[in-house]
Protein backbone atom coordinates (compact mmCIF):
# COMPACT_ATOMS: atom_id res chain seq x y z
CA UNK A 1 0.00 0.00 0.00
CA UNK A 2 2.88 2.34 0.87
CA UNK A 3 4.35 1.72 -2.60
CA UNK A 4 1.00 2.59 -4.14
CA UNK A 5 0.92 5.89 -2.20
CA UNK A 6 4.52 6.59 -3.27
CA UNK A 7 3.56 6.33 -6.94
CA UNK A 8 0.70 8.77 -6.39
CA UNK A 9 3.05 11.21 -4.64
CA UNK A 10 5.60 10.88 -7.46
CA UNK A 11 2.90 11.55 -10.03
CA UNK A 12 1.70 14.75 -8.35
CA UNK A 13 5.23 15.95 -7.63
CA UNK A 14 6.53 15.57 -11.18
CA UNK A 15 3.31 16.78 -12.76
CA UNK A 16 3.62 19.88 -10.59
CA UNK A 17 7.19 20.41 -11.82
CA UNK A 18 5.93 20.15 -15.40
CA UNK A 19 3.19 22.66 -14.60
CA UNK A 20 5.78 25.02 -13.16
CA UNK A 21 7.99 24.79 -16.27
CA UNK A 22 5.02 25.28 -18.61
CA UNK A 23 3.82 28.29 -16.66
CA UNK A 24 7.28 29.86 -16.88
CA UNK A 25 7.53 29.21 -20.63
CA UNK A 26 4.01 30.01 -21.85
CA UNK A 27 1.97 31.82 -19.24
CA UNK A 28 3.50 35.25 -18.88
CA UNK A 29 2.63 38.03 -16.48
CA UNK A 30 0.42 37.67 -13.45
CA UNK A 31 -0.96 34.25 -14.51
CA UNK A 32 2.53 32.79 -14.37
CA UNK A 33 3.18 34.26 -10.92
CA UNK A 34 0.01 32.89 -9.29
CA UNK A 35 0.56 29.43 -10.84
CA UNK A 36 4.16 29.50 -9.64
CA UNK A 37 3.04 30.27 -6.08
CA UNK A 38 0.53 27.42 -6.20
CA UNK A 39 3.12 24.96 -7.59
CA UNK A 40 5.63 25.84 -4.88
CA UNK A 41 3.03 25.04 -2.22
CA UNK A 42 2.34 21.62 -3.83
CA UNK A 43 6.06 20.89 -4.11
CA UNK A 44 6.40 21.57 -0.38
CA UNK A 45 3.61 19.06 0.25
CA UNK A 46 5.21 16.21 -1.74
CA UNK A 47 8.93 16.98 -1.42
CA UNK A 48 9.09 15.53 2.10
CA UNK A 49 7.39 12.36 0.92
CA UNK A 50 10.02 12.02 -1.83
CA UNK A 51 12.76 12.05 0.79
CA UNK A 52 10.94 9.97 3.45
CA UNK A 53 8.17 7.65 2.12
CA UNK A 54 7.07 7.05 5.69
CA UNK A 55 5.56 10.53 5.77
CA UNK A 56 3.11 9.49 3.07
CA UNK A 57 0.92 7.28 5.22
CA UNK A 58 1.83 8.66 8.63
CA UNK A 59 1.53 12.11 10.16
CA UNK A 60 2.91 14.70 7.73
CA UNK A 61 6.21 16.44 8.36
CA UNK A 62 6.34 20.13 9.27
CA UNK A 63 7.34 21.05 5.67
CA UNK A 64 4.37 19.10 4.31
CA UNK A 65 2.08 20.73 6.87
CA UNK A 66 3.31 24.19 5.89
CA UNK A 67 2.64 23.32 2.24
CA UNK A 68 -0.83 21.98 3.13
CA UNK A 69 -1.77 25.30 4.78
CA UNK A 70 -0.11 27.53 2.14
CA UNK A 71 -1.84 25.64 -0.66
CA UNK A 72 -5.45 26.77 0.13
CA UNK A 73 -4.48 30.46 0.08
CA UNK A 74 -2.32 30.07 -3.06
CA UNK A 75 -4.97 28.02 -4.82
CA UNK A 76 -7.64 30.57 -3.91
CA UNK A 77 -5.55 33.40 -5.40
CA UNK A 78 -5.00 31.39 -8.62
CA UNK A 79 -8.69 30.52 -9.09
CA UNK A 80 -9.92 34.04 -8.33
CA UNK A 81 -7.41 35.42 -10.84
CA UNK A 82 -8.54 32.93 -13.48
CA UNK A 83 -12.25 33.70 -13.06
CA UNK A 84 -11.57 37.46 -12.76
CA UNK A 85 -13.36 37.66 -9.42
CA UNK A 86 -13.10 40.96 -7.56
CA UNK A 87 -11.29 41.26 -4.25
CA UNK A 88 -13.60 40.89 -1.28
CA UNK A 89 -13.57 40.82 2.49
CA UNK A 90 -14.46 37.12 2.30
CA UNK A 91 -11.09 36.30 0.75
CA UNK A 92 -9.21 38.15 3.48
CA UNK A 93 -11.24 36.34 6.13
CA UNK A 94 -10.42 33.02 4.45
CA UNK A 95 -6.67 33.70 4.57
CA UNK A 96 -6.95 34.65 8.25
CA UNK A 97 -8.84 31.41 8.92
CA UNK A 98 -6.02 29.43 7.24
CA UNK A 99 -3.48 31.19 9.45
CA UNK A 100 -5.50 30.47 12.60
CA UNK A 101 -5.97 26.83 11.61
CA UNK A 102 -2.23 26.46 10.97
CA UNK A 103 -1.51 27.78 14.45
CA UNK A 104 -4.08 25.38 15.91
CA UNK A 105 -2.47 22.55 13.92
CA UNK A 106 0.95 23.48 15.32
CA UNK A 107 -0.10 23.85 18.98
CA UNK A 108 -2.87 21.25 19.25
CA UNK A 109 -1.18 18.01 18.23
CA UNK A 110 -4.17 15.86 19.20
CA UNK A 111 -6.52 17.70 16.84
CA UNK A 112 -4.33 17.97 13.75
CA UNK A 113 -6.56 15.73 11.61
CA UNK A 114 -9.78 17.68 12.38
CA UNK A 115 -7.92 20.96 11.86
CA UNK A 116 -6.73 19.83 8.41
CA UNK A 117 -10.25 18.63 7.65
CA UNK A 118 -11.64 22.04 8.63
CA UNK A 119 -9.02 23.77 6.47
CA UNK A 120 -9.73 21.74 3.31
CA UNK A 121 -13.46 21.64 3.85
CA UNK A 122 -13.37 25.46 4.13
CA UNK A 123 -11.26 25.64 0.96
CA UNK A 124 -13.67 23.51 -1.06
CA UNK A 125 -16.77 25.29 0.21
CA UNK A 126 -15.18 28.69 -0.45
CA UNK A 127 -14.18 27.67 -4.01
CA UNK A 128 -17.69 26.34 -4.73
CA UNK A 129 -19.14 29.72 -3.72
CA UNK A 130 -16.42 31.69 -5.57
CA UNK A 131 -16.72 29.90 -8.93
CA UNK A 132 -20.50 30.20 -8.68
CA UNK A 133 -19.94 33.91 -9.33
CA UNK A 134 -18.03 33.18 -12.55
CA UNK A 135 -19.58 34.21 -15.87
CA UNK A 136 -18.12 31.14 -17.58
CA UNK A 137 -20.88 28.68 -16.73
CA UNK A 138 -19.26 25.59 -18.28
CA UNK A 139 -15.93 26.04 -16.47
CA UNK A 140 -17.57 26.86 -13.14
CA UNK A 141 -19.86 23.80 -13.31
CA UNK A 142 -16.95 21.53 -14.26
CA UNK A 143 -14.75 22.86 -11.48
CA UNK A 144 -17.57 22.63 -8.95
CA UNK A 145 -17.82 18.92 -9.74
CA UNK A 146 -14.09 18.52 -8.99
CA UNK A 147 -14.54 20.41 -5.72
CA UNK A 148 -17.43 18.21 -4.67
CA UNK A 149 -15.27 15.13 -5.28
CA UNK A 150 -12.58 16.70 -3.09
CA UNK A 151 -15.12 17.31 -0.33
CA UNK A 152 -15.89 13.59 -0.46
CA UNK A 153 -12.16 12.81 -0.39
CA UNK A 154 -11.39 14.95 2.70
CA UNK A 155 -14.51 13.54 4.38
CA UNK A 156 -13.07 10.06 3.79
CA UNK A 157 -9.81 11.28 5.37
CA UNK A 158 -11.53 12.23 8.63
CA UNK A 159 -13.40 8.93 8.55
CA UNK A 160 -10.32 6.75 7.90
CA UNK A 161 -7.90 8.92 9.88
CA UNK A 162 -5.35 9.13 7.01
CA UNK A 163 -3.48 12.38 6.44
CA UNK A 164 -2.52 11.19 2.95
CA UNK A 165 -6.05 11.96 1.65
CA UNK A 166 -5.37 15.68 2.21
CA UNK A 167 -2.19 15.57 0.11
CA UNK A 168 -4.07 13.72 -2.63
CA UNK A 169 -6.83 16.33 -2.43
CA UNK A 170 -4.25 19.11 -2.84
CA UNK A 171 -2.70 17.29 -5.81
CA UNK A 172 -6.06 16.73 -7.50
CA UNK A 173 -7.14 20.34 -6.98
CA UNK A 174 -3.81 21.67 -8.25
CA UNK A 175 -3.88 19.48 -11.37
CA UNK A 176 -7.54 20.28 -12.07
CA UNK A 177 -6.94 23.99 -11.57
CA UNK A 178 -3.92 23.98 -13.93
CA UNK A 179 -5.86 22.00 -16.56
CA UNK A 180 -8.65 24.53 -16.30
CA UNK A 181 -6.23 27.42 -16.84
CA UNK A 182 -4.37 25.57 -19.64
CA UNK A 183 -7.61 24.83 -21.49
CA UNK A 184 -8.71 28.42 -21.11
CA UNK A 185 -5.28 29.61 -22.28
CA UNK A 186 -5.53 27.31 -25.30
CA UNK A 187 -8.99 28.68 -26.01
CA UNK A 188 -7.63 32.23 -25.84
CA UNK A 189 -4.77 31.31 -28.19
CA UNK A 190 -7.26 29.79 -30.64
CA UNK A 191 -9.40 32.88 -30.36
CA UNK A 192 -6.36 35.09 -30.99
CA UNK A 193 -5.41 32.99 -34.02
CA UNK A 194 -8.95 33.24 -35.38
CA UNK A 195 -8.96 36.98 -34.74
CA UNK A 196 -5.59 37.28 -36.45
CA UNK A 197 -6.88 35.35 -39.44
CA UNK A 198 -9.98 37.53 -39.51
CA UNK A 199 -7.85 40.68 -39.30
CA UNK A 200 -5.62 39.36 -42.09
CA UNK A 201 -8.67 38.71 -44.26
CA UNK A 202 -10.13 42.11 -43.43
CA UNK A 203 -6.77 43.69 -44.18
CA UNK A 204 -6.72 41.93 -47.55
CA UNK A 205 -10.21 43.19 -48.30
CA UNK A 206 -9.26 46.65 -47.08
CA UNK A 207 -6.21 46.70 -49.36
CA UNK A 208 -8.42 45.59 -52.22
CA UNK A 209 -10.92 48.35 -51.43
CA UNK A 210 -8.11 50.88 -51.08
CA UNK A 211 -6.85 49.84 -54.52
CA UNK A 212 -10.31 50.30 -55.96
CA UNK A 213 -10.69 53.64 -54.18
CA UNK A 214 -7.33 54.77 -55.58
CA UNK A 215 -8.52 53.89 -59.06
CA UNK A 216 -11.80 55.72 -58.46
CA UNK A 217 -9.92 58.69 -56.99
CA UNK A 218 -7.64 58.80 -60.01
CA UNK A 219 -10.64 58.65 -62.32
CA UNK A 220 -12.35 61.42 -60.35
CA UNK A 221 -9.15 63.47 -60.44
CA UNK A 222 -8.98 63.13 -64.22
CA UNK A 223 -12.67 64.03 -64.51
CA UNK A 224 -12.14 67.08 -62.30
CA UNK A 225 -9.15 68.17 -64.39
CA UNK A 226 -11.22 67.76 -67.56
CA UNK A 227 -14.12 69.69 -66.03
CA UNK A 228 -11.72 72.41 -64.90
CA UNK A 229 -10.43 72.70 -68.46
CA UNK A 230 -13.99 72.86 -69.73
CA UNK A 231 -14.78 75.54 -67.15
CA UNK A 232 -11.72 77.49 -68.28
CA UNK A 233 -12.95 77.23 -71.85
CA UNK A 234 -16.44 78.34 -70.83
CA UNK A 235 -14.95 81.36 -69.09
CA UNK A 236 -12.83 82.24 -72.13
CA UNK A 237 -15.73 81.80 -74.49
CA UNK A 238 -17.92 83.91 -72.22
CA UNK A 239 -15.26 86.62 -72.30
CA UNK A 240 -14.97 86.35 -76.09
CA UNK A 241 -18.73 86.58 -76.40
CA UNK A 242 -18.61 89.94 -74.61
CA UNK A 243 -15.69 91.07 -76.79
CA UNK A 244 -17.31 90.13 -80.10
CA UNK A 245 -18.31 93.70 -80.97
CA UNK A 246 -14.85 95.07 -80.31
CA UNK A 247 -13.15 92.25 -82.19
CA UNK A 248 -15.44 92.75 -85.19
CA UNK A 249 -14.57 96.46 -85.19
CA UNK A 250 -10.86 95.67 -84.94
CA UNK A 251 -11.09 93.38 -87.99
CA UNK A 252 -13.44 95.70 -89.92
CA UNK A 253 -10.90 98.55 -89.94
CA UNK A 254 -8.08 96.73 -91.80
CA UNK A 255 -10.57 94.97 -94.11
CA UNK A 256 -12.14 98.34 -95.04
CA UNK A 257 -8.68 99.75 -95.69
CA UNK A 258 -7.75 96.78 -97.87
CA UNK A 259 -10.95 97.16 -99.87
CA UNK A 260 -10.37 100.92 -100.35
CA UNK A 261 -6.78 100.49 -101.50
CA UNK A 262 -7.76 97.69 -103.88
CA UNK A 263 -10.56 99.86 -105.33
CA UNK A 264 -8.13 102.76 -105.90
CA UNK A 265 -5.75 100.41 -107.74
CA UNK A 266 -8.62 99.17 -109.92
CA UNK A 267 -9.62 102.77 -110.73
CA UNK A 268 -6.02 103.63 -111.62
CA UNK A 269 -5.89 100.66 -114.01
CA UNK A 270 -9.23 101.59 -115.64
CA UNK A 271 -8.21 105.18 -116.21
CA UNK A 272 -4.71 104.28 -117.39
CA UNK A 273 -3.22 106.08 -114.40
CA UNK A 274 -1.53 103.01 -112.96
CA UNK A 275 2.00 103.67 -111.76
CA UNK A 276 4.26 100.92 -110.54
CA UNK A 277 5.78 102.79 -107.58
CA UNK A 278 2.38 103.91 -106.31
CA UNK A 279 1.07 100.32 -106.75
CA UNK A 280 3.97 98.93 -104.72
CA UNK A 281 3.26 101.46 -101.96
CA UNK A 282 -0.42 100.51 -101.93
CA UNK A 283 0.40 96.79 -101.82
CA UNK A 284 2.72 97.39 -98.87
CA UNK A 285 -0.21 99.05 -97.07
CA UNK A 286 -2.38 96.03 -97.90
CA UNK A 287 0.25 93.65 -96.47
CA UNK A 288 0.46 95.74 -93.30
CA UNK A 289 -3.32 95.66 -92.85
CA UNK A 290 -3.39 91.89 -93.52
CA UNK A 291 -0.66 91.39 -90.89
CA UNK A 292 -2.71 93.38 -88.40
CA UNK A 293 -5.81 91.25 -89.11
CA UNK A 294 -3.74 88.08 -88.84
CA UNK A 295 -2.32 89.25 -85.52
CA UNK A 296 -5.82 89.84 -84.14
CA UNK A 297 -7.05 86.44 -85.39
CA UNK A 298 -4.00 84.64 -83.97
CA UNK A 299 -4.48 86.39 -80.64
CA UNK A 300 -8.10 85.28 -80.50
CA UNK A 301 -7.16 81.74 -81.58
CA UNK A 302 -4.46 81.46 -78.88
CA UNK A 303 -6.80 82.84 -76.25
CA UNK A 304 -9.68 80.51 -77.09
CA UNK A 305 -7.81 77.29 -77.78
CA UNK A 306 -7.82 74.47 -75.19
CA UNK A 307 -4.41 74.23 -73.62
CA UNK A 308 -2.58 73.22 -70.47
CA UNK A 309 -0.52 75.63 -68.39
CA UNK A 310 2.77 76.49 -70.06
CA UNK A 311 4.58 78.51 -67.45
CA UNK A 312 7.68 80.50 -68.27
CA UNK A 313 9.23 83.87 -67.46
CA UNK A 314 6.85 86.57 -68.69
CA UNK A 315 6.62 90.36 -68.56
CA UNK A 316 3.41 91.33 -66.76
CA UNK A 317 3.28 94.77 -68.47
CA UNK A 318 3.38 93.15 -71.90
CA UNK A 319 0.60 90.71 -70.95
CA UNK A 320 -1.59 93.59 -69.73
CA UNK A 321 -1.16 95.53 -72.99
CA UNK A 322 -1.91 92.44 -75.10
CA UNK A 323 -5.01 91.61 -73.07
CA UNK A 324 -6.60 95.07 -73.31
CA UNK A 325 -6.26 95.02 -77.10
CA UNK A 326 -9.23 92.67 -77.18
CA UNK A 327 -11.43 94.94 -75.05
CA UNK A 328 -10.21 98.46 -75.81
CA UNK A 329 -12.82 99.15 -78.52
CA UNK A 330 -15.66 97.93 -76.27
CA UNK A 331 -14.50 100.23 -73.46
CA UNK A 332 -14.32 103.20 -75.81
CA UNK A 333 -17.82 102.41 -77.07
CA UNK A 334 -19.10 102.80 -73.48
CA UNK A 335 -17.02 105.97 -72.84
CA UNK A 336 -14.81 104.16 -70.36
CA UNK A 337 -11.26 105.43 -70.23
CA UNK A 338 -8.50 102.88 -69.68
CA UNK A 339 -5.56 104.46 -67.86
CA UNK A 340 -2.15 102.83 -67.38
CA UNK A 341 0.58 103.43 -64.82
CA UNK A 342 2.96 100.58 -65.63
CA UNK A 343 6.31 100.67 -63.90
CA UNK A 344 9.18 100.02 -66.28
CA UNK A 345 11.69 97.29 -65.52
CA UNK A 346 9.52 95.35 -63.12
CA UNK A 347 10.78 91.81 -62.34
CA UNK A 348 9.51 88.99 -64.52
CA UNK A 349 7.08 86.50 -63.06
CA UNK A 350 6.71 82.78 -63.74
CA UNK A 351 3.35 82.14 -65.33
CA UNK A 352 1.18 81.14 -68.27
CA UNK A 353 0.63 83.99 -70.71
CA UNK A 354 -2.88 82.99 -71.85
CA UNK A 355 -4.16 82.33 -68.32
CA UNK A 356 -2.85 85.67 -67.08
CA UNK A 357 -4.55 87.42 -70.04
CA UNK A 358 -7.77 85.68 -69.06
CA UNK A 359 -7.31 86.83 -65.44
CA UNK A 360 -6.89 90.46 -66.53
CA UNK A 361 -9.80 90.31 -68.98
CA UNK A 362 -12.15 88.80 -66.37
CA UNK A 363 -11.40 91.55 -63.85
CA UNK A 364 -11.57 94.36 -66.44
CA UNK A 365 -14.89 93.05 -67.79
CA UNK A 366 -16.28 92.99 -64.24
CA UNK A 367 -15.04 96.54 -63.74
CA UNK A 368 -16.76 97.61 -66.98
CA UNK A 369 -20.05 96.03 -65.84
CA UNK A 370 -19.73 97.75 -62.43
CA UNK A 371 -19.28 101.14 -64.12
CA UNK A 372 -22.27 100.57 -66.44
CA UNK A 373 -24.42 99.51 -63.48
CA UNK A 374 -23.45 102.66 -61.60
CA UNK A 375 -24.16 104.84 -64.64
CA UNK A 376 -27.53 103.16 -65.08
CA UNK A 377 -28.54 103.99 -61.51
CA UNK A 378 -27.11 107.55 -61.52
CA UNK A 379 -27.84 108.40 -65.18
CA UNK A 380 -24.19 109.34 -65.70
CA UNK A 381 -21.96 108.39 -68.62
CA UNK A 382 -18.45 107.02 -68.82
CA UNK A 383 -15.99 105.93 -66.20
CA UNK A 384 -12.35 105.14 -65.58
CA UNK A 385 -10.40 101.90 -65.14
CA UNK A 386 -6.84 102.31 -63.85
CA UNK A 387 -4.30 99.51 -64.28
CA UNK A 388 -1.13 99.92 -62.23
CA UNK A 389 1.94 97.76 -61.82
CA UNK A 390 4.74 98.20 -59.32
CA UNK A 391 7.50 96.16 -57.81
CA UNK A 392 7.98 95.34 -54.16
CA UNK A 393 10.56 93.30 -52.32
CA UNK A 394 10.22 89.79 -53.71
CA UNK A 395 7.51 90.36 -56.31
CA UNK A 396 5.22 92.44 -58.50
CA UNK A 397 1.95 94.12 -57.57
CA UNK A 398 -0.87 94.67 -60.08
CA UNK A 399 -3.89 96.84 -59.29
CA UNK A 400 -7.05 97.16 -61.35
CA UNK A 401 -9.18 99.99 -59.99
CA UNK A 402 -12.57 101.06 -61.34
CA UNK A 403 -15.03 103.85 -60.65
CA UNK A 404 -17.98 101.47 -60.58
CA UNK A 405 -20.82 100.79 -58.20
CA UNK A 406 -18.69 98.84 -55.72
CA UNK A 407 -19.32 95.55 -53.92
CA UNK A 408 -21.24 95.22 -50.67
CA UNK A 409 -19.52 93.84 -47.59
CA UNK A 410 -21.76 90.76 -47.69
CA UNK A 411 -21.02 89.97 -51.33
CA UNK A 412 -17.29 90.69 -51.23
CA UNK A 413 -16.80 87.42 -49.32
CA UNK A 414 -18.60 85.47 -52.08
CA UNK A 415 -17.11 86.94 -55.26
CA UNK A 416 -14.62 84.06 -55.67
CA UNK A 417 -17.34 81.39 -55.26
CA UNK A 418 -18.31 79.43 -58.41
CA UNK A 419 -21.51 80.61 -60.14
CA UNK A 420 -22.01 83.54 -57.76
CA UNK A 421 -23.09 86.67 -59.62
CA UNK A 422 -25.02 89.87 -58.90
CA UNK A 423 -25.65 90.54 -62.57
CA UNK A 424 -29.27 90.29 -63.60
CA UNK A 425 -30.67 88.12 -66.37
CA UNK A 426 -28.18 86.50 -68.73
CA UNK A 427 -25.46 89.11 -68.27
CA UNK A 428 -23.33 86.98 -65.95
CA UNK A 429 -22.36 83.30 -65.59
CA UNK A 430 -20.70 83.56 -62.17
CA UNK A 431 -17.58 81.68 -63.29
CA UNK A 432 -15.31 84.58 -64.31
CA UNK A 433 -13.96 85.48 -60.88
CA UNK A 434 -14.02 81.82 -59.78
CA UNK A 435 -11.68 80.98 -62.67
CA UNK A 436 -9.63 84.10 -61.83
CA UNK A 437 -9.20 82.84 -58.27
CA UNK A 438 -7.99 79.47 -59.58
CA UNK A 439 -5.50 81.21 -61.91
CA UNK A 440 -4.23 83.31 -58.99
CA UNK A 441 -3.64 80.19 -56.87
CA UNK A 442 -1.98 78.33 -59.75
CA UNK A 443 0.52 81.20 -60.00
CA UNK A 444 1.21 81.18 -56.22
CA UNK A 445 -0.15 84.71 -56.04
CA UNK A 446 -2.44 86.39 -53.51
CA UNK A 447 -5.34 88.78 -54.06
CA UNK A 448 -6.84 91.53 -51.96
CA UNK A 449 -10.13 93.22 -52.82
CA UNK A 450 -11.26 96.52 -51.34
CA UNK A 451 -14.48 98.22 -52.34
CA UNK A 452 -16.57 101.25 -51.52
CA UNK A 453 -19.05 103.73 -53.05
CA UNK A 454 -16.27 105.19 -55.24
CA UNK A 455 -15.35 101.87 -56.82
CA UNK A 456 -13.41 98.64 -56.35
CA UNK A 457 -9.69 97.81 -56.30
CA UNK A 458 -8.37 94.35 -57.17
CA UNK A 459 -4.77 94.08 -55.93
CA UNK A 460 -2.86 90.95 -56.98
CA UNK A 461 0.62 90.14 -55.67
CA UNK A 462 2.89 87.90 -57.80
CA UNK A 463 6.14 86.41 -56.56
CA UNK A 464 9.26 87.31 -58.48
CA UNK A 465 10.70 84.36 -60.40
CA UNK A 466 14.32 83.69 -59.58
CA UNK A 467 16.16 82.11 -62.49
CA UNK A 468 18.51 79.31 -61.59
CA UNK A 469 22.13 80.13 -62.19
CA UNK A 470 24.13 77.57 -64.13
Amino acid sequence: MERYYTHIADFFFYSTLIELIISLLFLFGRSSRVILLNCLAVILIFASAMKNPGHIVGEPSMMTAIGLFIFPSAFTIMIRHHFNLKKSVMRIIFHLIMLVLFLLYYFLAKYRLPVLFAAYLSLNVYEVIAVQLSKNIFQSRWFQAVLILNIILVSEAIYSGRFFSFTVSAGIMNTSGFMLIALDFRKKISLLINNFNSITEENRRLNHNIGRLKQSTEQCRRIIIDKDMELFQMSRHASLAELTTGIAHELAQPLTGIKGIAQNMIDDINYDEFENLIAVSELIKICSLVDKSTSIINHIRNFSRKNILEKKNVDLNEIILNAVELINIQLKKNDIDLMFALEEGIPKIFGDRVSLEQLILNIVLNSKDAILEKNKNSEQAGGVINITTSSFEGGVRMEIEDSGIGISGENIKKIWSPFFTTKKGSHGTGIGLSISNKIIKEHNATAKVTSGPEGTVFAIFFQEHEEKKT
